[in-house]
């Protein structure tokens, strides 16, 4: 049987390869020289490594990263904090919140959330690592209706504006700020001050947004009105380079015309 399997496999085109020998060729010497682990959910933060570590020689450079989630899973910023950077993360989940302290003490670690004031707002909760844990009362509602499960807790949980966290970098300059806060994206980033706050390059989510689209998408519209334009993009996450940055001798002129 296992000839027969095999001798299928291979008239498609491909090879049996065993655990042993695959697991050789993934340490060997000559792939760790060439490649990264990317803790990032689509590769984000390799995209990012490409423009920062070869394009600009970036070292120890400084991030910001709201609705951080977990220190190392699904992750921008992950790679960046074992390669010395440090930065700034934003998680109100409680729960969560506390790996960041354990996992990530070398960064400011906030346990709030980002909105257009500061105050205080409820914070439903479905799991630690649950993608649906949200602020958001419309989204509460979804679940309850779609899947048919509420909140396990909620938590009063302080929140404040996009310029005060920066204001916890001391200012020092921000490479890059990511942002994943299930559909308050526009709401932060139409706070931020971009006359004192000009990250190198923002990366945010757009979930229903397509390069065919993409002219006609708020978040897209404001930063272009800042001088950002398109950098890159992967399935969900848009990148947003400074068009006012210094470029590098290296550094293709790729930015996306829309």
């Amino acid at each position: 049987m296992k000839k027969v399997i095999k001798s299928m496999i291979e008239l498609t085109g491909y090879t049996v390869t065993s655990k042993k020998r695959m697991d050789e060729l993934l340490h060997h010497k000559e792939q760790r020289d060439i490649s990264y682990p990317s803790f990032a959910q689509e590769g984000e933060d390799m995209v990012m490594r490409e423009f920062f570590e070869d394009l600009h020689q970036v070292k120890n450079g400084f991030y910001i990263d709201v609705g951080a989630f977990h220190p190392y899973r699904i992750s921008n910023t992950a790679y960046y904090y074992l390669s010395g950077w440090r930065g700034i993360n934003v998680e109100p989940n409680p729960i969560s919140f506390k790996n960041f302290e354990q996992e990530r003490p070398e960064d400011i670690n906030l346990n709030v959330g980002v909105a257009d004031q500061k105050g205080e707002l409820t914070y439903y909760y479905y799991g630690e690592n649950d993608a649906g844990n949200t602020f958001s009362v419309a989204q509460k509602e979804r679940q309850l209706v779609r899947l048919k499960r509420e909140p396990q807790e909620t938590f009063t949980i302080p929140v404040i504006d996009i310029n005060e966290v920066f204001r916890y970098a001391n200012g020092r300059e921000v490479d890059f700020l990511t942002i994943d806060v299930e559909s308050f994206e526009l709401t932060i980033l139409q706070q931020l001050d971009f006359t004192k706050y000009r990250p190198k390059m923002i990366l945010v989510e757009l979930l229903h947004t397509t390069l065919a689209n993409l002219a006609e998408d708020s978040i897209y519209q404001l930063l272009t009105s800042h001088n950002y334009g398109l950098y890159a993009h992967t399935m969900r996450t848009f990148f947003f380079k400074k068009n006012d940055m210094e470029k590098s001798r290296y550094e293709p002129d790729i930015t996306v015309k829309i």
